[in-house]
Formats: C-alpha cells, sequence, structure tokens
C-alpha cells in the first residue's frame, strides 16, 4: 500500500510535469521531529511505548505523524489538493501499519459566488491552539473541537455563509451486538464573520445513527449536536484565538479525546445522553524574532445515569517559536494536561507534564 500510494503521487507529479499548460503546480513538505521529556504519573504517548505503571517518566524522541508531503494544482475554475502524511515507524508505532497515509485529498470549484469543496478537508469547526508537544494543534480532547479530516461536500459562499455534508460517525453500539446504520450524513451549518481585526465564527453540526438488536428489544437512534464559536482577534501588541462549544454526545459525534462521559451510555433498555462543553484561549506574542504564545484549555462533560459524576480535564502551555532559517524553527514548549477529576468525582492519577521541542523544516 505504502509503495502504491507513493507511485500514485509519483505519477501524478509526471503528469502535471509532462503537460505544464493544462495546470498550475505546485509540490510542499514540512518534516518535523519532536524531543520531548514526559513526567507523570501515566503516560500514555502516540508514538512511544505506553506506559502504565506508577512512575511513568519517558522520552519521547520520534518524527511526528502529521509531517506531510503534498502538491497543490489549478486549472481555470478548479483547483486540488492531494497530501499525504509521513509515518516513522522505528522507534514508535503508527495509526497506519503503512507510514504512509492520506491527509488531504479534495477538489474546489470557483464558481463566482463561492466555492465548491469535494473529497477530504478538515471539517468547518476544527479549531485549535499552536501547542506542538502532541504533534501541532494542541488541546485536542481540551478544548479543541476536531473529529479528523473527513470527506465532505462543502459550500462556502462569499458572504461568509457555509453548509456541508459530511461522513457521519458511526462508533461501537452501546448493546452489544447491536446492528449500526445511518440515514443522513453528519451535517454543518455556519458563518464566518470577517470584522477586520477580529474574525468570528459561529456554527452548528448534527450527527445521528440507528442502533437495532431485535433479540434484545433494543432500537435507539444515537443523536449528538454541536454548537461553537471560534474566533480570532490581531490586537497590535497580541493576537487571540479562541474556541467555545457545547454539545450532547460528543463521543459519538466524533470529536478526538471527548470519549467517555461525553458520550451517550445505555440505562437499560433505553440512551442517557450526555451534556458537555468547552473552550480554549491563546495569547500570542511577536518578541523578533520569535513568536511566544501562551494557552489554556478546558473542557467538562456530565451523564445522569446513576453513579456519576462531572468529569473535568484541563491543559495549559507555553512555548516560542524561534527561526533558525527561512523555513527552519524550533519551538520548545512547556505543557501540562490535567486529568483533573473522573466521572466517580475522584481525581485522575494521569497528570503529565511534557518539556521539550519541535525540531521543523518546510519545503
Amino acid at each position: 500500500m505504502k509503495k502504491f500510494a507513493i507511485g500514485l503521487l509519483v505519477l501524478g507529479v509526471a503528469v502535471c510535469f509532462a503537460v505544464p499548460a493544462m495546470a498550475d503546480f505546485e509540490m510542499y513538505g514540512s518534516i518535523r521531529v519532536k524531543t520531548f521529556y514526559i513526567s507523570g504519573e501515566e503516560a500514555n504517548t502516540t508514538y512511544g511505548d505506553t506506559v502504565n505503571t506508577e512512575d511513568a517518566s519517558t522520552l519521547v524522541h520520534t518524527m511526528q505523524g502529521n509531517s506531510r508531503f503534498g502538491a497543490n494544482a489549478s486549472t481555470a475554475d478548479i483547483a486540488g489538493k492531494v497530501e499525504l502524511g509521513l509515518f516513522s515507524l522505528e522507534g514508535g508505532t503508527s495509526n497506519d501499519p503503512n507510514d504512509v497515509y492520506t491527509r488531504l485529498a479534495y477538489g474546489k470549484w470557483d464558481f463566482g459566488g463561492g466555492t465548491l469543496t469535494v473529497g477530504q478537508d478538515y471539517t468547518p469547526y476544527f479549531a485549535c491552539t499552536d501547542s506542538v508537544s502532541q504533534d501541532d494543534c494542541g488541546m485536542i480532547g481540551y478544548g479543541a473541537t476536531y473529529d479528523g479530516r473527513q470527506p465532505q461536500i462543502r459550500v462556502n459562499l462569499e458572504n461568509g455563509f457555509y453548509a456541508g455534508i459530511i461522513r457521519p460517525n458511526v462508533p461501537t453500539p452501546l448493546e452489544n451486538g447491536a446492528d449500526t446504520r445511518t440515514n443522513i450524513p453528519k451535517i454543518v451549518v455556519g458563518y464566518d464573520v470577517d470584522l477586520d481585526t477580529v474574525k468570528l465564527g459561529p456554527g452548528v453540526a448534527y450527527n445521528s445513527y440507528q442502533e437495532k438488536d431485535d433479540s434484545a428489544s433494543w432500537d435507539n437512534t444515537i443523536a449528538s449536536y454541536l454548537v461553537y464559536l471560534h474566533g480570532d482577534a490581531a490586537l497590535g501588541m497580541a493576537d487571540l484565538k479562541w474556541n467555545v462549544h457545547y454539545g450532547e454526545n460528543l463521543g459519538q459525534f466524533g470529536l478526538s479525546g471527548r470519549e467517555g462521559t461525553a458520550s451517550a451510555e445505555q440505562d437499560g433498555s433505553d440512551v442517557e445522553n450526555s451534556k458537555s462543553w468547552g473552550g480554549l484561549l491563546q495569547v500570542s506574542f511577536n518578541v523578533d524574532p520569535a513568536t511566544i504564545r501562551l494557552g489554556y484549555g478546558y473542557v467538562q462533560s456530565e451523564n445522569d445515569i446513576a453513579g456519576n459524576d462531572t468529569d473535568t480535564q484541563m491543559n495549559y502551555f507555553v512555548n516560542a517559536k524561534i527561526p533558525l532559517a527561512e523555513t527552519f524553527f524550533i519551538t520548545p514548549e512547556i505543557a501540562v494536561y490535567d486529568k483533573g477529576d473522573s466521572a466517580a468525582g475522584e481525581e485522575e492519577k494521569a497528570d503529565e507534564v511534557w518539556v521539550g521541542l519541535q525540531w521543523r523544516m518546510d519545503f
């Protein structure tokens, strides 16, 4: 699969060079390596060994999974992008055993009053910070709203309004052995407001699927929704970035890091829905030549099923993006992941402190 994916990309490059009159073509790439020491009572890392002991301090030194190689192409009123992610298996693990995976693959038609996007892209409610300790796009699960890069059809009008249909999320059923099916795609509607120095992006998204098991008299529709407001502001000496959200059954909706109490739970023959909210705030300062960033995120979820309490967790960080060359940066960072209180009302002993830096070269 790895050789096949690389072969397709090479073939596409060859075709574009052979017929330059057909389209404008540009390749790009980014290599990112992280070197972090993790201190904590439990250190579950994505690209290092999973440690479940009382003393779980460990070092992570590996190429990040969001290193990428891609290409942009355009012809007339059609533009396209293909971007592959590059894992490094040596000394780590991967979500894709073939090392190479598809990050982005979409076409975009400019029809005059807006654009129509068809393919795999970020969802419109995606918002995160510039924390780098866990492969960039920090605070996923701690205030960020991210459900992966999803196949979708989306219209963005010039006046800021957008709407799209996205691949629905269908997790493991609550009832063991139940069949699942979907009747509608995930739906999103929003409006991006540009007020020069301030940008606002309110919106709402909805996901649903059906679980059915005749032998257990189980027939339920699991519905989820997300209401969000992200934005940023340029205030001269500092730049702000924020995101706030509220929703129901965000685990079943598909938000990364929002499983557990953020999900609907089975209560006999019924379903008990969860309620969740959270947010993040980042402040950035330009101290030539570096950019210093501070961020904070918080989320909480609650399900009224008997025995459950409010589940909370937070994350905060400080880093500095320092250029060593025009497209070569190092970003030292200190980040704290506080798992807070569990649904049982007890403090979860899984806090982590990440200290280290990211090495990044863009080309």
